[in-house]
């Protein structure tokens, strides 16, 4: 990629950053974090979750700045530590879950416009019809240039942050303390325990940050390098202050039972059983707004993966292939072709939104945790840092911290949806042996171990599949 191209400052990746993470998870954090968890449980949620969230960003701005040559990122630091059938994986993992992602913007978008336009709420063909409609309308802007589409998401950041402090003095003037704490722990309730309940929301918490490796991700079209890590860790921050008020406020206002049971997007109902009505339109016209501008930063991201990946021989030179704007054409029309099929499949589950970010927070795990690997490898056998004991004793640390998250996340995603993951990278097996069959006309496409490992993933594919028909396991 020329230098040309590099034309993305640090307003813009903070921009990408924020705007990634929060743009449609923020407006339903209220009934999704209360699902199962009472305020206690959410606040030690979020505590365990910006704690291993800032060891995932050190990640990404340690490996930023330490390894500036590597400008694919989340993928690429899985193919340095672990082999390139590892390194697909990762890229196929983070691409996949992307496409689910901007399906669930897409659902709650439904959602959204269906307060205005009740048909949409059915979750029939008119919800088919009008996501699709907004698939391919992302894909054709972004294939107006991907810096286009940045200055769009750079401007209207600023209309997201208003929206949500908005939402956040109004969350706070109906405020109780005396109804906060009283229910605090919901002791007695069919909740479980408090260790239960966190790790019931770590898919919730994980979907809100997915996004923070955003500046990572678009690494080659930075103007500077070292803008990369500061707009990661500035993202972090700025989402968890957000995201820790309007959760832990909403419980002021209502109580766990209450908010479990409200409607898409939960923040404005709970802004409207005290402050009225006009409270639910403006969540849902915020919501309506933050999404279109957060799916458009997914739609780069989410096709930035797949054609880095190509170019660097790991996933077919099909998605390469870029127009005159230097936008991934290719590589957009497959992943809107693939968030179309994916529509189809979740409409279908019990509870549309929520089957969509956990199938995409599931997804993305092993690209983050595959990175934070190879950062406490690089770290242990000194390929960066050499001279510097201190300082890369501490990237080591913070490698082996961010590894034990993304184990706790694994832990946390359950079975069901480990099992389900599985077929989706079964899915890119035959995908990585034709990438690879175009660059190594001679010798082995997999190693030794990687036939084990994908092995497997068949064999756990399998059993999802025999599951599923067996109606044993659903999103």
């Amino acid at each position: 990629m020329t230098d040309k191209t590099k034309k993305v400052g640090l307003i813009g990746l903070i921009a990408i950053v924020f705007t990634s993470m929060v743009g449609s998870s923020v407006y339903n954090l209220p009934q999704n974090m209360a699902d199962g968890a009472s305020a206690g449980a959410v606040l030690i949620a979020w505590i365990i979750t910006g704690i291993g969230m800032y060891f995932l960003a050190q990640t990404f701005k340690v490996l930023s700045d330490s390894r500036p040559d590597i400008t694919s990122g989340i993928y690429m630091y899985a193919i340095k530590g672990f082999g390139n059938y590892t390194g697909f994986n990762s890229a196929w993992g983070y691409w996949v879950s992307g496409a689910v992602g901007n399906v669930a913007f897409a659902v709650m978008l439904n959602d959204a416009v269906g307060y205005f336009y009740p048909p949409l709420l059915s979750h029939g063909w008119q919800t088919i019809v009008f996501s699709l409609v907004f698939i391919w309308l992302m894909t054709f802007i972004v294939m107006n240039g991907v810096e286009f589409a940045t200055k769009i998401n750079s401007f209207s950041t600023f209309v997201i942050l208003m929206a949500m402090v908005a939402i956040i003095v109004v969350l706070a003037y109906y405020f109780s303390w005396d109804k906060f704490v009283s229910n605090f722990w919901s002791k007695g309730s069919h909740l479980g325990s408090t260790g239960h309940q966190v790790s019931g929301t770590m898919m919730v918490t994980l979907w809100s940050f997915i996004g923070i490796e955003g500046a990572v991700v678009i690494a080659g079209r930075a103007k500077r390098n070292r803008d990369i890590g500061k707009a990661t860790i500035i993202g972090l921050f700025a989402a968890l202050v957000i995201y820790m008020l309007v959760s832990l406020l909403s419980f002021g206002i209502l109580d766990q039972s209450q908010l479990a049971a409200l409607k898409t997007p939960s923040a404005g109902y709970v802004m409207a059983a005290d402050a009225g009505s006009w409270a639910t339109e403006f969540v849902n016209i915020s919501v309506i707004i933050s999404i279109l501008i957060s799916w458009l930063a997914w739609t780069v991201l989410v096709a930035e993966v797949p054609h880095d990946a190509a170019r660097d021989g790991i996933l077919p030179k099909i998605f390469d292939r870029e127009n005159q704007k230097t936008s991934p054409v290719s590589a957009l029309i497959i992943t809107g072709l693939l968030m179309s099929i994916m529509m189809f499949i979740v409409i279908f589950a019990n509870n549309v939104y929520l089957a969509a970010i956990s199938i995409a927070s599931v997804m993305i795990i092993p690209p983050y945790v595959l990175s934070a690997g190879y950062l406490w490898k690089a770290a242990e056998e000194k390929e960066i840092i050499k001279d510097k004991y201190k300082l890369r004793m501490k990237a080591l640390g913070i490698g082996a911290g961010a590894t034990l998250y993304g184990g706790w996340l694994l832990y946390s995603a359950g079975v069901n949806y480990l099992l389900m993951s599985s077929i989706f990278y079964m899915v890119g097996i035959p995908f990585y042996y034709a990438a690879r069959k175009e660059d190594l006309k001679k010798g082995k496409v997999f190693s030794g171990w990687e036939r084990i490992l994908a092995a497997i993933i068949v064999i756990f594919a399998a059993i999802a599949v025999f599951y599923m028909f067996e109606g044993k396991l659903r999103p």
